[in-house]
């Protein structure tokens, strides 16, 4: 898009939001990047693949008296591990009317995933595309449709309320659902779901209290409705000794299916020193668990952000989650031979312990803005790892160069060894305009 078309757009919506156009009232800004993206991973240092594609994003953002707007489309360079990423799609899009202290925003948007980094207690209404391969972690973000009211009581204290429209959840690369049987798919069901938010924001110190109802970002499976003959072979196969585990799910048709879910939330930070304190803490309620998703659980975080020297940043993380789940329910009367499907569901829900812990670590450096090194680790109780170093360049306007190595192991225990090989090296060549 050239920037007179561009202009002309703006132009166009300025006139449909009410008013002439005028140059002092419409600002037009529309930007955009090319990147060519390279890969090489690998899996047990023995098998190898390459690939390489162009991602492509575009935005433009119109402001006119009370109304902004803003458009955001993106293409992925390539399917990653998965074969569920997409090629185009909408990254965000809506249109907001300020007045007062209210603010009314409708249309696709990023809505609050809390303080945490890589594992985010609150991620119900923030769900992410594991499959994208990006040295920057906030390109996996998805947008959902909302309508979302703000209003500032006053200075200090913001009310916000939602409806959210949740057609997506998170993409999982074929890492994590090969758990399903073989030829199984996911596909998400669209769920309504609501928020209510308080937050309080003061020198050095916020602190926000939160309330979401609506659907697990995270898949899980059940069983369709038997057909006479696909019951009669059930039975016969139950009657069998020993039961035969693998046939037995072969024969039954699995669905993906919602799980409604309910947090209570509560988040803040606090500067202390030279660093900042962050913390997010949900409790989580499922309305309706099968066998493996979490019935009740909590999870939170507690994180310190400091600056070291001069241009360079430290922070650690503790994260915990603990988790009680249905290993049966009253509709199966055969809790023992269906024992793999709590399995499966829970290592889509990444509750594959009652009780699991997190460690993170990062150190960024920048050099005059001209190069940055950063690196971070992440180690489980369970004996989980994974890391990364990444090293970008800037050295001429509008062109930016990254190159990562990153990789994990160890008994998988959250979504990040799962959505990563044994060890990948890319690569991103960035044009911006």
């Amino acid at each position: 898009m050239t920037i007179s078309q561009s202009m002309a757009a703006g132009a166009l919506l300025a006139i449909c939001l009410g008013g002439p156009v005028s140059a002092q009232a419409t600002s037009v800004r529309a930007a955009g990047s090319v990147t060519l993206v390279t890969a090489h991973d690998g899996q047990d240092f023995q098998r190898y693949r390459n690939s390489a594609g162009i991602a492509l994003q575009a935005s433009l953002d119109v402001a006119h008296g009370d109304f902004s707007s803003r458009i955001a489309i993106d293409r992925t360079a390539i399917g990653d591990i998965g074969a569920h990423a997409s090629a185009v799609a909408v990254k965000d899009a809506w249109i907001r009317y300020s007045t007062g202290p209210a603010d009314l925003t409708i249309g696709r948007q990023f809505l609050p995933e809390g303080r945490s980094d890589r594992i985010r207690p609150l991620d119900q209404f923030a769900p992410r595309d594991l499959t994208r391969i990006a040295a920057i972690d906030a390109r996996q973000r998805i947008a959902l449709p909302a309508a979302r009211l703000d209003y500032a009581l006053d200075d200090r204290l913001t009310v916000s309320i939602a409806y959210v429209r949740q057609d997506q959840g998170y993409v999982l690369p074929v890492a994590i659902a090969t758990s399903l049987p073989p030829g199984r798919t996911l596909r998400n069901a669209p769920v309504d779901g609501g928020l209510l938010e308080l937050q309080y924001r003061g020198e050095g110190r916020e602190l926000g209290v939160s309330f979401t109802h609506g659907a697990s970002p995270l898949p899980a499976v059940t069983i369709a409705p038997l057909l006479p003959d696909q019951l009669h072979a059930l039975i016969q196969r139950l009657l069998a000794r020993p039961i035969d585990v693998a046939a037995l799910l072969r024969d039954l048709t699995l669905r993906q299916t919602v799980i409604g879910q309910t947090r209570v939330a509560i988040g803040g930070s606090y500067t202390v020193g030279r660093g900042v304190v962050r913390f997010d803490l949900a409790g989580i309620a499922s309305d309706d668990p099968l066998p493996g998703v979490e019935r009740r659980g909590l999870f939170g975080s507690i994180g310190y952000d400091v600056g070291l020297w001069t241009d360079a940043n430290a922070s650690v993380q503790l994260i915990a989650r603990h988790s009680s789940r249905a290993s049966h329910s009253w509709r199966y009367s055969v809790p023992k031979a269906l024992a793999p499907l709590a399995q499966i569901n829970a290592a889509l829900q990444q509750t594959s312990r009652d009780t699991q812990a997190w460690m993170t670590a990062n150190l960024r450096q920048s050099f005059r803005n001209e190069h940055d090194i950063e690196g971070g680790v992440l180690a489980s109780m369970a004996g989980e790892y994974a890391g990364y170093v990444v090293s970008t360049w800037r050295p001429i306007d509008h062109w930016r160069l990254a190159v990562q190595a990153q990789g994990g192991g160890g008994p998988r225990d959250s979504l990040i060894d799962g959505a990563l090989p044994n060890f990948r090296l890319f690569t991103e060549v960035q044009f911006s305009f």
